[in-house]
């Protein structure tokens, strides 16, 4: 397998969250658990309030295993938004009651992107964890142990893709550690910029100073070019790491796939069963094999 890491806005090619939620694991998972809670449902009674309450421990395992998968999917939502909040800004949003500076506007949203990006490699060991049902609890559902279970797994591409993964991610975990552990976040574009709009925060302040000097006005064409180019600049870094990371997602989902469907049909081997006769009807298109994006 050959991963190129992209470092170019330009050289990204096109990846969608649905992309990865039309994978076959993820609406595989999703089936699994809506034929379980149907299941079990027809089994306790449908007017229980809370199903959750009536699982067996093996359908207990579908239920882990999707809530795993919601955790993925719920990351790259936020780094989705994240995005989108960013776009969103403005170079006219200083006229807003509640107006925040794009530096620090930005800084947030980046900042939970972050955190988003180095969470998901932490649910990827959990759902490696679930799908080949190693038994390790969470707080050891570390790579270090997970590795321990290479034999086992047999799965020479998921290492490979883990290791990928490390590597696209290295500049972030770091950024997300000085955040976490030192409350510092060291954004390069976001430092170029917050000296100016210090200035122009000063400026509407005391107006008297750089009396002058317009450029520091925020209804000034400086102001607008600096709120413009920053927010391009940002945007295009932030690209390349949901490109990077949404491929990965992809791809260690289509690693999995196999592993999900034997490991759920030796576990609840009767929505299994349900799930075959519905593929058989033609009435679920996730037998087809899952292919990585090239």
């Amino acid at each position: 397998m050959e991963l190129a890491e992209l470092k170019n806005f330009k050289d990204l090619p096109a990846i969608d969250i649905a992309d990865i939620h039309n994978s076959c694991f993820a609406q595989t998972i999703n089936t699994f658990f809506g034929l379980l809670t149907q299941h079990v449902s027809n089994r306790v009674g449908q007017d229980r309030l809370n199903l959750f309450d009536f699982f067996e421990e093996n359908e207990k395992y579908i239920y882990d295993l999707y809530q795993n998968y919601q955790a993925l999917d719920s990351c790259l939502e936020s780094i989705e938004l994240g995005m989108k909040f960013i776009s969103a800004y403005s170079e006219m949003d200083y006229m807003q009651p509640c107006f925040v500076p794009f530096d620090k506007y930005a800084a947030y949203h980046c900042d939970v992107i972050y955190h988003k990006i180095s969470t998901i490699h932490d649910v990827f060991l959990k759902l490696i964890n679930a799908v080949y049902n190693l038994g390790l609890q969470n707080d050891r559902c570390k790579y270090c142990e997970i590795k321990k279970h290479k034999s086992d797994i047999d799965n020479d591409d998921l290492f490979e893709l883990i290791g990928v993964f490390y590597k696209l991610t290295k500049k972030i975990n770091d950024q997300r550690n000085s955040s976490s552990h030192d409350g510092k976040l060291k954004i390069p574009t976001l430092t170029d910029i917050s000296a100016y709009l210090m200035l122009c925060e000063i400026k509407e302040k005391h107006p008297h100073l750089y009396s002058q000097d317009k450029s520091y006005e925020r209804n000034s064409l400086q102001y607008k070019s600096q709120i413009i180019n920053a927010k391009d600049k940002i945007l295009n870094e932030l690209s390349v790491h949901r490109y990077n990371v949404f491929c990965i997602t992809r791809c260690m989902l289509c690693s999995l796939y196999d592993k999900l469907i034997y490991t759920i049909s030796t576990k609840c081997p009767i929505v299994h069963k349900v799930y075959e006769e519905q593929i058989n009807k033609g009435q679920n298109n996730c037998a087809k094999p899952c292919v990585n994006p090239g």
